[in-house]
């Protein structure tokens, strides 16, 4: 009774089943995206290591942003749209190609590789921090639905259910895998690339993500959910990214212990962003000691 007990609660269970799916829908790709690369791109054990690194550093990166708009525009708003974005980065599975490239390294020396590996490892470092935001959303989210009695009882049930439906992916991932042939299909991509079993699953994790998991995550209810979807949409995606990604780092800055030069710099150069999400840093900078910053920050 204590472990059916919390999915009982409407919006515990579906945040349950929409995170379990959309762990099933990752592993389908998992592992098997680095199978494709050694057995198509032949790729060194080197290389796909950066794959790894790369993505920590994302991740990494793309902490120090997360929890900022996190505040913002809510858990629920910002898991949902980085549901949205986060496949979008298949795209670059059917861009790969084996053009060779040759460039040198501090450090490191000559470094002799393909185009697909350089290109993936780039888009493992912008996708990570995308797919960590879900999860950060998701440790939100479970925070504020899971029932008052029982708490700890019930996130590690959430967990486990989560674990079990997406253990699933791991298992329909290598079943595709099987029906493909070595080769690929006759279907041609870039550079007479085939279409192979990772870009299946691929396809099968954007559906999966889009169609099924999207819409179950968005009747997950909060008492504080923050601002609606369509608007964090609005004001995260729909704007300039390189003035956006300006004004996280200088909102962060504003926050800091820093000298009145600087965080009136750091007024300016938020307000120049032009992005709406940030008008609670430049409201905050009202009441500043500094008559300049305040100054600048009711400019902006």
């Amino acid at each position: 009774d204590r472990l059916i007990a919390p999915l009982q609660h409407p919006n515990f269970r579906r945040l349950a089943i929409a995170m379990g799916l959309w762990l099933f829908s990752c592993t389908l790709i998992g592992a098997f995206g680095q199978l494709y690369a050694r057995r198509v791109f032949h790729a060194t054990y080197t290389e796909l290591s950066a794959w790894s690194i790369a993505a920590s550093l994302g991740t990494i990166v793309a902490g120090l942003a997360v929890g900022h708009l996190m505040d913002r525009v809510g858990a629920r708003a910002l898991g949902a749209v980085m549901l949205i974005l986060a496949p979008c980065f298949g795209v670059g599975w059917f861009l790969m190609t084996e053009t060779p490239l040759q460039f040198h390294l501090p450090l490191i020396g000559e470094i002799h590789t393909c185009w697909g590996m350089v290109l993936m490892t780039v888009v493992s470092f912008l996708s990570a921090g995308f797919y960590s935001s879900v999860g950060l959303a998701h440790m939100s989210l479970l925070a504020a639905t899971a029932p008052e009695r029982g708490r700890t009882l019930a996130m590690a049930m959430q967990w486990t259910l989560v674990g079990l439906i997406g253990a699933g992916g791991s298992l329909v991932g290598g079943y595709v895998m099987d029906l493909f042939p070595p080769a690929g299909l006759s279907l041609t991509l870039l550079k007479n690339t085939h279409f192979h079993f990772v870009h299946a699953l691929v396809i099968l994790h954007a559906l999966i993500a889009w169609f099924v998991v999207v819409p179950i995550f968005l009747r997950v209810r909060v008492k504080r959910g923050g601002i609606s979807v369509l608007e964090a949409f609005d004001r995260i995606v729909l704007v300039n990214p390189l003035r956006f990604a300006s004004g996280i780092y200088h909102a962060r800055i504003m926050a800091s212990p820093v000298t009145r030069r600087r965080r009136m710099a750091a007024v300016e150069a938020t307000g120049e962003s032009g992005a709406e999400v940030f008008v609670l840093d430049l409201a905050a900078r009202l009441s500043d000691p500094s008559a300049d910053v305040r100054e600048a920050a009711a400019h902006s």
